[in-house]
């Protein structure tokens, strides 16, 4: 049996046993992806409106089994599992999918990994033509794939930068600015990555290029946390160490701040990031006044920040263990630093 493989990060491509296979047939393409994703059986009836919306039924069902016929014509061997109302890939039938081995790679930390499968958008520059439906599906997934490469260079950076690793944690920073140009979020973390690393220079010319980008296109100026990191009083090595901590199967990102004997958790709302905790002036002052009264622990919880994807929305329960796990865990962390002092 062949091994087929899609490649969907730009426009999409399919070998079999390694070769490139020419399929001239767009609609060919959008089917064999779109069944790849659905890892299952999809029913005829959703495949005919999603490719030929404007046909009225028994027109689209007849499309379909054309289609079918045509791409194993094309592929040189039966792909399909059929019956009188879905079609999917066949089970006997090898086949790899690069958004999966990406979204796999994330799931298990493996971030530089993911980031090297990642190679452009999902179906960039690919649309079936007239198919509407079929082109804001490949949105949505677009997007949800887009989100967990963004999550996965956060995560390169900050961890690069925890190992010394700066200038590798740049090359990270700067795949996020090429995601976002007029990002002041992701253009700090390049800008504090070079500083980290030394080459001011470049920090500079960065944190100009920035500032035109900004006031060229959007008629503003840099936000205040942008300025601060090129102060001469700056110390990018004062911000504290993001650490993780695993609890119900996710790596949960969590940061302390200060030594005093009463734990204070900071329960996240709906988006947080641990590494901008301090980032916005109300929110300094506001966890400063925190400080004051004990022991800091900010995190992120699962789904959100820098903590790991998840499908789901987690329930109470599972938010309730979240929090009492990253809280044992600085507990623990502060008694060995005791310690060692």
């Amino acid at each position: 049996m062949t091994a087929f493989s899609l490649g969907t990060f730009g426009f999409p491509e399919v070998q079999a046993d390694g070769r490139p296979i020419k399929l001239a047939l767009r609609k060919g393409l959008a089917l064999l992806v779109y069944l790849a994703e659905a890892k299952g059986a999809v029913a005829r009836d959703v495949i005919a409106t999603q490719l030929w919306p404007e046909a009225d039924r028994e027109t689209g069902l007849a499309r379909l089994r054309r289609l079918l016929h045509r791409i194993e014509l094309a592929l040189g061997e039966p792909v399909f599992e059929t019956d009188r109302t879905s079609v999917r890939w066949s089970p006997t039938v090898e086949l790899t999918i690069d958004a999966h081995l990406f979204e796999s790679a994330c799931d298990r930390g493996a971030f530089e990994q993911a980031c090297q499968i990642y190679r452009g958008d999902f179906l960039a520059g690919f649309s079936p033509e007239d198919s509407p439906e079929f082109d804001d599906w490949a949105f949505f997934r677009r997007e949800a794939l887009r989100g967990r490469l963004v999550h996965a260079l956060e995560r390169l950076v900050q961890d690069k930068n925890a190992a010394g690793e700066h200038f590798a944690a740049t090359g990270h920073a700067g795949r996020l600015v090429e995601l976002d140009p007029f990002s002041e979020v992701y253009g700090r973390h390049l800008i504090r990555s070079l500083l980290l690393a030394g080459d001011r220079s470049a920090a500079e010319r960065h944190h100009a290029a920035l500032a035109q980008r900004l006031r060229d296109e959007l008629g503003v100026a840099p936000e205040a946390e942008t300025e601060a990191l090129m102060s001469p009083a700056a110390a990018p090595h004062a911000l504290p160490t993001t650490r993780y901590v695993k609890g119900a199967g996710v790596h949960l990102a969590y940061q302390v701040y200060g030594n005093g004997p009463l734990d204070i958790l900071v329960m996240p709302g709906f988006v947080s990031h641990v590494e901008r905790a301090w980032e916005h002036p109300a929110s300094r002052t506001f966890l400063a006044s925190l400080m004051k009264l004990g022991r800091l622990i900010v995190f992120d919880r699962r789904g959100i920040g820098l903590s790991d994807r998840v499908g789901s929305a987690p329930n109470i329960d599972v938010r309730i263990a979240a929090s009492a796990t990253v809280t044992l865990m600085a507990r623990m962390r502060g008694r060995l630093i005791g310690r060692a002092r």
